[in-house]
């Protein structure tokens, strides 16, 4: 915090002793006072009236005083510094404008729209957050009795930092979370212990888990047109760039299918087993991976297979738990899930870069109740529909009910998960046509020509007293002859 703003700070203490910082933000000129501003100021030998006088300059619109930023020579980063503190902005907002104000370039434009239903259950946990204003959008699937907490508490981080880098903004997402469960069981007095970081029940003897977690997806469009996804969980996205493209899955599956998953969790919790959903009863659990073996390099999958499909596209229902098989989740990597981080589980996202489009993209982010229903060329010919195409809306709500729909179908009328998606289209950015400037034409530098100068001859002016003179005029009279 510059000196300035701390010394501001420390008189709008004084005035209000309760007063925090922003946990999301740091503090901006634009959070005092002009009295709490003044005090501040005067910690450093400035009068009122130079503080207001200064006052007036940051009072500018944004734009105007970003704009005077970079004449003045101001580099990139300085301006991002000089808009933080003043206005608040940061430095996503900053380079956005230089590129559309100063640069000529269109910004990333991708209409969009969310949509969600709780499904057969009583509670929705899935959240979706459309945030045009920061070039984002967010999906979270929450799971188990604090999965709703989970989901809201990665969508509000995920708003409020919109240009963290995404380890960082994912670790906030697990820290924040934590914070928020522990502070809800404390208001609720609900006895619980911490242990390796996870909560359990009972205050005395640890009970069973305090469950909760949730997936998190994070895409951002940047200026250049590219889309950035960051994602832990199994809630995908997927985009097509045109009416027959199969699709660019943007989310590494994080589920027990996958066998690079395997081997990172064997490799720091060997004990940890990825065991196939369905067991029938009196039937011997069955693992999904083994470690290779007569020269085979890597996990194998055990040649039976599972004992019931998770999806359409007839991946099979696992799970991790721990080798006492007392817990269980569905994917291997999480915000939350505490209890099961010591099982291999992690909130580390996978981060995938697409280019620019050439053409009019629909990019569809969805939960896993959607994706499990749908194959995705099913999704892709319904957003590129000839009724629905460029209108996220409805093609939103069309996606939903026909999720919905197949879900009663496939896995009756009380077994529907939630579904939430959002649907998006973005058209190509497109940069400035640069027009070529012209060479100055050159002429030759004639040389004056000396002109005589004529000396008017003078005659007397005859008095006259027509009504032009009469009424003031100082010009030349008109021809009255006199009279």
């Amino acid at each position: 915090m510059p000196a300035y703003l701390e010394s501001i700070w420390t008189a709008k203490k004084e005035i209000d002793p309760t007063v925090t910082v922003p946990a999301d933000r740091g503090v901006a000129l634009s959070d005092f006072t002009d009295e709490e501003i003044v005090r501040g100021m005067a910690a450093h030998g400035w009068c009122r009236e130079r503080t207001m006088y200064w006052l007036e300059e940051h009072q500018l619109p944004p734009e105007e005083f970003a704009l005077r930023c970079l004449e003045s020579g101001c580099t990139e980063a300085q301006m991002a510094e000089n808009m933080a503190w003043h206005y608040g902005w940061d430095a996503k907002r900053c380079r956005l404008w230089q590129v559309e104000r100063v640069e000529g370039w269109i910004a990333p434009q991708f209409p969009s729209a969310s949509a969600t239903d709780l499904g057969s259950y009583t509670e929705n946990q899935d959240r979706g957050l459309v945030d045009s204003a920061n070039h984002q959008l967010v999906i979270a699937d929450g799971h188990g009795i604090h999965g709703s907490l989970a989901a809201e508490t990665v969508t509000a981080v995920a708003a409020a930092n919109p240009t963290m880098p995404f380890d960082e903004l994912f670790a906030l997402m697990e820290a924040t979370f934590h914070a928020r469960l522990r502070h809800l069981l404390v208001d609720k007095q609900t006895p619980f212990q911490i242990e390796d970081g996870a909560f359990y029940n009972g205050s005395m003897m640890r009970g069973l888990p305090i469950r909760g977690g949730t997936t998190a997806t994070v895409v951002r469009f940047q200026p250049d047109g590219s889309i950035q996804v960051a994602a832990a969980g199994d809630s995908d996205v997927l985009v097509f760039d045109s009416p027959t493209d199969p699709g660019t899955c943007m989310t590494p599956d994080h589920t027990c299918m996958n066998p690079a998953e395997w081997q990172r969790v064997h490799a720091s919790h060997p004990t940890t087993k990825f065991r196939f959903d369905g067991t029938p009863y009196g039937r011997a659990e069955r693992q999904v991976w083994t470690k290779g073996s007569n020269g085979v390099s890597g996990p194998v999958m055990d040649s039976r297979g599972g004992f019931a499909h998770s999806d359409v596209r007839g991946a099979w229902g696992a799970y991790v738990t721990p080798i006492d098989n007392l817990e269980n989740l569905a994917m291997t990597r999480s915000i939350g899930d505490f209890h099961m981080k010591r099982n291999g589980v992690i909130y580390t996202p996978d981060v995938q870069t697409l280019p620019p489009p050439i053409g009019l993209r629909a990019i569809i982010a969805g939960s896993d109740g959607l994706w499990d229903t749908l194959q995705f060329a099913e999704a892709r010919d319904l957003v590129f529909r000839e009724d629905l195409l460029g209108q996220p809306e409805a093609a939103t709500a069309a996606l939903l009910a026909f999720g919905l729909e197949r879900a009663r179908t496939l896995f009756g009328p009380t077994s529907c998960d939630n579904i939430t998606c959002i649907v998006a289209y973005q058209a190509p950015v497109q940069a400035p046509v640069q027009t070529p400037v012209q060479a100055p034409v050159q002429t030759p530098v004639q040389s004056p020509v000396q002109v005589p100068v004529q000396v008017p001859v003078q005659t007397p002016v005859k008095e006259c007293y027509c009504l032009y003179l009469e009424a003031g005029w100082s010009g030349k009279c008109h021809p009255c002859n006199g009279l």
